[in-house]
């Protein structure tokens, strides 16, 4: 048998389901208030530690930048213990540098060869170096060959005690005992328009900035001067 339904009964069967239907979600939605407490602190300790997160990126940036602004005399320099490290990863290097130069009507054939002497070593104090620790090393050394035509009028290896020697030691002494050839010569601009070969040497302890650059003028006969300075 089919109910049929008043429209008073649809009226009140209709206010009876949403009352239902309200009590049903207030129950299920019903949350213990300590609960709510405790997710409001979890919160705002998130929003403190991103907040934290991101100021640190901020000074992390300003620092990069800062650092990036600055110039080159101004930048931050390897520790003591990088230095002494690409010192001793060299010290199978060997560099030559061969050219051939034009001094009027002569042809000068030069050659620079650069170069570790491990069979010498050397004992930097620790009061020094940058690493504040002593440390063993071997020095280096540079030949210096020129061929005017066919022959040789130079043929000699250079040390670092042999510029100090000449020039001078300012350093206590220190700059003769420890120094060393630390680059490969090279040859200076202000030879560029002279009848002689104008060579720019730079003598230092490794891994100090104790030190100073030397020249060597080499005449197309093959005689030679160290000096100081060159003008």
């Amino acid at each position: 048998m089919r109910i049929k339904f008043t429209p008073i009964l649809k009226k009140l069967s209709i206010i009876f389901s949403a009352s239902l239907f309200c009590l049903v979600i207030s129950c299920h939605f019903k949350t213990d208030p300590s609960n709510i407490s405790t997710s409001k602190v979890s919160l705002n300790q998130g929003y403190k530690k991103l907040n934290s997160l991101k100021k640190r990126d901020s000074l992390d940036s300003i620092r990069a930048l800062a650092l990036s602004d600055r110039p080159d005399s101004e930048q931050e320099t390897p520790s003591g213990m990088q230095e002494i490290k690409k010192i001793e990863k060299s010290y199978n290097l060997y560099k030559e540098y061969d050219t051939t130069l034009l001094k009027e009507k002569d042809s000068l054939h030069l050659i620079i060869k650069y170069y570790c002497l491990k069979n010498i070593s050397v004992s930097i104090p620790k009061d020094l170096n940058y690493s504040n620790s002593g440390f063993q090393t071997h020095p280096f050394a540079s030949s210096i060959i020129l061929i005017n035509r066919k022959d040789t009028v130079l043929n000699k290896e250079f040390k670092a005690n042999y510029f100090t020697a000449i020039i001078g030691d300012n350093f206590g002494g220190n700059l003769s005992k420890y120094g060393s050839i630390i680059a490969i010569p090279s040859i200076s601009k202000k030879s560029k328009n002279d009848l002689d070969i104008v060579l720019s040497f730079s003598i230092a302890i490794p891994a100090t900035d104790i030190g100073y650059q030397a020249f060597m003028k080499i005449s197309k006969n093959g005689k030679f001067k160290v000096l100081k300075e060159y003008d």
